[in-house]
């Protein structure tokens, strides 16, 4: 497989040795699930790797592959492949420690309801099965301004809540980039949202430097993404990029919604997308929104604590302690929230995620 198709400053040198670990990881899955499989399943790639432009660090010894595995199960039922999932998952974290893999079970009569950024980066990697074949043609998801707007918002979030230092996690590879690789990706994430108002596609993070791209973004726009797109693929530096996270999430956020680029425009804008909305997603995206403007003025606390309360009212059906406790962070005199519970946080996100774009669950304040 070409892993690095659509990477643009990856060397030729680290293409080739994380290439050759990542042909391994496949020749493994497959031997594994030939041993262990007895029923017709498909893996199949998501996320960036399905892109072709995975992050690679460029170290001493070589080059480490910074992205996740993501791998999309799809059976004949949801019981079978969330069960050959949880089991994919847990076999290949023990045999290659060294990469993260992650799993999404799809029952084969979902398929065609699959939304958002996992389906558009999932038809990007149909043709070339990691096992079993594909049931049928898979219909090209081009995403949508609001599939732009939740990644963007989710980038976010991982800013605002991401323990600063660079550490680890319960052991966990992927989260050793910390807080700095999430400000890259919400600074490409917001040029792809800008670019997506603007009517361009914008399928992957190297599609920004594109012809059609450049046409619609400023020039220190341009710059931004060449700059960002190569600390993304090589995993640095990332520093630059603390402080321009924030303030491109929110402009792009500007250009989506309609309003001007001030605070309280935004938070009016924010406000008024959620009234009606009960589903812990949104609100807790909106929630993430008014904390990146600033806390301080009046208006705009009373706001957050608003959403915090109506957050601790909605449904959710896993990690209702974190919830809890991040609601009780936010006391009148400090309206942060404890750092290490984004990872909890980041868990319900891809639970309601996985709900909303496999069909399993409708969310009726999810995605729009």
């Amino acid at each position: 497989m070409d892993w690095f198709r659509n990477a643009v400053f990856t060397p030729g040198a680290d293409r080739d040795e994380v290439g050759a670990g990542l042909d391994e990881y496949v020749t493994e899955l497959r031997a594994w699930a030939r041993r262990h499989v007895d029923a017709p399943v498909g893996v199949f790639l998501s996320g960036s790797l399905a892109r072709r432009e995975p992050g690679v660090m460029s170290t001493g010894h070589g080059g480490v592959l910074l992205s996740d595995l993501d791998l999309v199960v799809i059976a004949a039922g949801e019981e079978l492949a969330q069960r050959i999932a949880g089991t994919l998952k847990a076999e290949m974290l023990e045999r290659r420690p060294d990469l993260t893999t992650t799993t999404f079970a799809v029952d084969v009569g979902n398929l065609r309801r699959l939304r958002g950024s996992v389906a558009a980066d999932l038809a990007q990697g149909w043709d070339e099965p990691l096992y079993g074949s594909a049931p049928g043609p898979f219909p090209r998801r081009d995403l949508t301004d609001r599939d732009h707007e939740e990644l963007c918002i989710h980038q976010l979030g991982a800013c605002l809540f991401y323990p600063p230092a660079d550490a680890p996690c319960d052991g966990l590879r992927h989260f050793r980039p910390g807080r700095g690789m999430h400000a890259v990706k919400s600074v490409l994430e917001s040029l792809r949202l800008r670019v997506s108002v603007a009517g361009v596609r914008a399928p992957t993070y190297a599609s920004l430097l594109a012809p059609e791209s450049s046409e619609v973004l400023a020039a220190e726009q341009r710059d931004l993404a060449h700059r960002a797109i190569r600390a993304r693929e090589l995993g640095a530096p990332l520093s630059e990029f603390d402080d321009l996270a924030i303030p491109s999430v929110l402009a792009a956020l500007s250009d989506r919604l309609g309003c001007s680029p001030t605070q309280a425009s935004l938070a009016r804008a924010v406000e008024d997308r959620v009234r009606d909305l009960t589903g812990v997603l949104p609100l807790f995206s909106a929630l993430a929104v008014l904390l990146a403007l600033g806390p301080g003025d009046p208006p705009l606390d009373a706001a957050i604590r608003g959403l915090l309360a109506r957050t601790s009212d909605a449904e959710l059906p896993t990690s209702r302690s974190a919830r809890d406790q991040l609601v009780s962070a936010a006391s009148p005199g400090d309206l942060g929230v404890h750092l290490p519970l984004w990872l909890d946080i980041r868990e319900d996100y891809y639970t309601r995620l996985g709900d909303t774009n496999f069909g399993r669950v409708a969310d009726p304040g999810g995605h729009r």
